[in-house]
C-alpha cells in the first residue's frame, strides 16, 4: 500500500460511506495531498532543481525521485506531512 494513502487513510472521517465510496474518498483526497506536495515542492527548487526534477519524471530515473527529493529539500517530509495534516483537516471539518 502507498505510504501516504497509510497515513492518510485512518485519519479520515470515512463513517456512514459505503466501501466503493471511501476507497473513491481516499484516492480523491490523495490526490489533492499529491497535487499539494508537488506545488509546494516546486516552489521550494531552484531553477537548476527544477531542471534535474524534469529529467528524472520523464526518464529512467523515477524510482530515485524521492531520494532527490529529500536531498534537494531537507524538508521534503515536513512538507509531505504539512500537506497531508491540511488536507485531512479540511475534509473532516467539511464532515463535522
Amino acid at each position: 500500500m502507498n505510504p501516504l494513502k497509510q497515513k492518510i487513510e485512518p485519519r479520515l472521517n470515512l463513517s456512514g460511506f459505503t466501501p466503493e465510496e471511501r476507497e473513491e474518498l481516499i484516492a480523491t483526497v490523495l490526490n489533492i495531498v499529491q497535487d499539494k506536495i508537488f506545488i509546494k515542492v516546486l516552489d521550494e527548487l531552484s531553477h537548476e532543481e527544477k531542471a534535474e526534477l524534469e529529467k528524472m519524471t520523464e526518464g529512467e530515473y523515477k524510482d530515485k525521485l524521492r531520494s532527490f527529493l529529500q536531498i534537494a529539500l531537507p524538508q521534503f517530509q515536513k512538507i509531505i506531512d504539512d500537506c497531508a495534516d491540511e488536507v485531512i483537516g479540511e475534509f473532516n471539518a467539511l464532515r463535522a
